[in-house]
C-alpha cells in the first residue's frame, strides 16, 4: 500500500501566491477597522445626552388672580373702570334688583351706628338711653320687609317710656296708700298700748282690790261680775284692736305685691321688648348682608380690577357668569410666595406643567426646564430657563377636547423671572402658555445601545 507523501507539491505560480507578502493596505486594515470600533466604542462611552420631557406649560404666579362671578342676574351699574387698584372688600360694581345701592349702604351706615348699644348694653338703662336714626323714603325692595320689622320693634320700645310713665305714676299712688296705712298702723299701735295699759290696770284692781273685797263680804257678788264684765270688755277691745293692726298690715302687704307687680310688668316687657329690637336688628343686618353677596360685587382681595368682557354701563350679566378677575399686585405675590404651599418656589412667577406618563420617570427635582411662550416667539424673544421645583406623587385626569388623557403635574421655578436667553423682559399678563422641555439626566450613547439591545433580547 502506498504511503501519502508529507507535503503536496504546486505549481510554481501557487507557491509564489502563497509565498508572496501582502501589501500594506492589507496588513495595515485590519488594524485600522479594530482602531475605528475602539473610538467608536470610546466616543460612545464619552459622548452622552439627556432625553427631552416636553409638555404644555402656563406662566402664573403663586397667588393667582381671583374671579368674581355673578350670583344674580340684571343690569350691572359699575362703580370703577377697568385697570382701576382696589383694595378687599372694595365695591366695583352692583346688579340691578329692586333695592338702590346707595340706600342700602346708608340703611347699613346708621346701623353700624346703632351697633355699639347693643354691644355695651346700654338699652338696659331704659327706652330713652338710646335713639335709632334712620331716614325715610329709602329704596330697600326686599329689604323693605325685615327693615319695617325693625321700625316696629323700635316703636314698641319706644312706647315702653309712656307705659313707664304711667307705671310710675301707679307706684307713686300705692307708695301714698302705703305711706298712709303705716301712719294708721302706728296710731293703731299706739291705741293698741293704751287699752292693753287699761287692761293691765282693771286685772290689777279686780284681783287685788275687788276679789278680797267680796271674799270679806265688803261687796256683795253682783258688784265683783260688774268689775268682771269690765275686764272682759277691755279684753275684747283689745282683740278688736289687734285685728285691725292685722288688716292694716295685710293691706300694705297687698299694695307692697302690686307695686311689685307694676315693676315686674314693666321689667319684663322691657326685656321683651329689648330682645325683640335686637332680634330685629340682628335680622335686617343679616338681610342686608344677604343682599350685598347677591348684588353686590366685591374684590376679594388687593389688585388690579380687570373686567373679563367689554362692560358697559347696564349690561345685562346672568348669575353664574365670570365678571371680572382681580390680580393681585407684586407686594400680594411677594407677600404670597414667602406662605405659599408650593416648596422650592424662588420666585414671583411659577409654571404649571403637565407632561404625559410616558417619560415622566425620569423627571426629578432640580433639572431644568426651557420654555418657550406661544404669545413671544422664540427666535425674537429667547426662551425662559427654569427649573423643577416639584413633581405630583399621583396623575391626574384632564379633559382635553372631550377625551381624557393622564397626565402628571410639575411646578416649574423661574428663578430669573421673566428674564429671556437673550435678555429681554416679558410683560406679565396671566394665562401665558407655552411649551416646556424638561432636561432629564444624561445617558451615555455606549449604554443607550446596551439598554436597545438588551430590550431586544428580552422581548
Amino acid at each position: 500500500m502506498p504511503q501519502p507523501t508529507p507535503y503536496t507539491t504546486h505549481s510554481d505560480d501557487v507557491d509564489e501566491l502563497l509565498t508572496q507578502m501582502p501589501g500594506w493596505p492589507l496588513r495595515w486594515g485590519i488594524s485600522l477597522m479594530f482602531g475605528v470600533v475602539l473610538l467608536l466604542l470610546g466616543l460612545a462611552w464619552f459622548i452622552k445626552y439627556p432625553d427631552v420631557i416636553k409638555g404644555k406649560i402656563t406662566i402664573t404666579t403663586n397667588t393667582p388672580p381671583a374671579t368674581v362671578v355673578a350670583r344674580a342676574s340684571g343690569p350691572v351699574h359699575l362703580l370703577a373702570i377697568d385697570k382701576t387698584l382696589l383694595t378687599a372688600n372694595e365695591v366695583f360694581a352692583t346688579i340691578g334688583g329692586t333695592a338702590r345701592y346707595s340706600d342700602v349702604q346708608v340703611l347699613r351706615d346708621g346701623l353700624d351706628a346703632f351697633q355699639p348699644v347693643f354691644d355695651t348694653d346700654q338699652l338696659a338703662e331704659g327706652p330713652r338711653s338710646a335713639s335709632l336714626l334712620l331716614p325715610d323714603g329709602l329704596e330697600l325692595g326686599e329689604l323693605q320687609t325685615p327693615y319695617n320689622v325693625l321700625l316696629l320693634r323700635w316703636k314698641e320700645w319706644q312706647a315702653l317710656g309712656v307705659r313707664g310713665n304711667s307705671n310710675l305714676q301707679r307706684k307713686g299712688i300705692v307708695n301714698e296708700q302705703i305711706n298712709g296705712l303705716y301712719q294708721v298702723g302706728n296710731r293703731l299701735n299706739r291705741q293698741m298700748e293704751l287699752l292693753e295699759q287699761e287692761y293691765n290696770l282693771l286685772l290689777r284692781t279686780y284681783e287685788t282690790r275687788y276679789k278680797p273685797l267680796q271674799q270679806s263680804g265688803s261687796i256683795s257678788i253682783e258688784q265683783l261680775e260688774v268689775k268682771r264684765d269690765e275686764l272682759i270688755t277691755k279684753s275684747k277691745a283689745i282683740e278688736a284692736a289687734r285685728a285691725t293692726i292685722s288688716e292694716n298690715e295685710n293691706r300694705i302687704i297687698g299694695l307692697r305685691s302690686q307695686k311689685a307687680e307694676y315693676d315686674f310688668d314693666q321689667t319684663d316687657r322691657q326685656l321683651a321688648a329689648r330682645n325683640g329690637l335686637r332680634d330685629a336688628f340682628t335680622g335686617l343686618l343679616n338681610a342686608i348682608t344677604a343682599w350685598e353677596t347677591t348684588y353686590v360685587l366685591k374684590a376679594p382681595i388687593d389688585g388690579r380690577l380687570n373686567y373679563l368682557n367689554f362692560m358697559h354701563e347696564n349690561s345685562v350679566l346672568v348669575a353664574g357668569q365670570e365678571v371680572a378677575g382681580i390680580v393681585p399686585g407684586p407686594e400680594r405675590r411677594g407677600a404670597a410666595q414667602r406662605g405659599s404651599a408650593v416648596p422650592g418656589l424662588s420666585g414671583s412667577y411659577v409654571g404649571e406643567l403637565f407632561i404625559e406618563p410616558s417619560g415622566s420617570g425620569k423627571v426629578a427635582v432640580g433639572q431644568a426646564v426651557n420654555i418657550t411662550l406661544l404669545s413671544f416667539g422664540k427666535k425674537e424673544f429667547g426662551m425662559l430657563r427654569g427649573r423643577v421645583a416639584t413633581v405630583a406623587d399621583i396623575s391626574t385626569t384632564l379633559s382635553a377636547g372631550g377625551q381624557p388623557r393622564t397626565v402628571y403635574k410639575l411646578y416649574v421655578a423661574l428663578p430669573g423671572g421673566l428674564t429671556t436667553t437673550v435678555n429681554k423682559k416679558l410683560p406679565f399678563r396671566y394665562g401665558l402658555e407655552g411649551t416646556a422641555e424638561v432636561i432629564t439626566k444624561d445617558v451615555r450613547v455606549l449604554e443607550r445601545i446596551f439598554d436597545s439591545i438588551r430590550a431586544a433580547f428580552s422581548s
